[in-house]
């Protein structure tokens, strides 16, 4: 029994020290581009862009994957603290519709992220 303990506690101290080694090492260096890191100031919402069909032909796929993405916002209202918003549009399901939603999404500063196109 003596032999099984000792071993634990040696083992132990390997897990901990193995936790602990990469706290030593160099601190990761910080981002130099503007595109490479997010900024939120306090107040702010974490936005969210969701392109699908939400008109046409499509439509039904476009409102299921919208109320899904409902539920998911009821269940995760927050990220860090920051309320999450979802910004809808309608790309049509058509390569020009889809096209008018990504430029309007990307020429959006607020936009953090991108969901869909269908």
């Amino acid at each position: 029994m003596f032999k099984s303990s000792k071993w634990a506690v040696v083992l132990g101290a390997l897990v901990a020290a193995a936790m602990l080694l990469p706290a030593c090492g160099p601190k990761p260096p910080e981002v130099e581009d503007e595109w490479g890191v997010a900024v939120i100031k306090p107040g702010e919402k974490v936005r969210i862009g969701a392109a699908m069909a939400l008109s046409g032909d499509l439509a039904v796929l476009g409102e299921d994957i919208k109320y899904g993405m409902d539920l998911i916002l009821e269940d995760i209202p927050e990220i860090k603290g920051f309320p999450v918003e979802i910004v809808y549009e309608d790309d049509m399901c058509t390569g020009e519709g889809g096209t008018a939603v990504g430029n309007k999404f990307a020429a959006d500063p607020t936009i953090l992220a991108v969901a869909g196109h269908m």
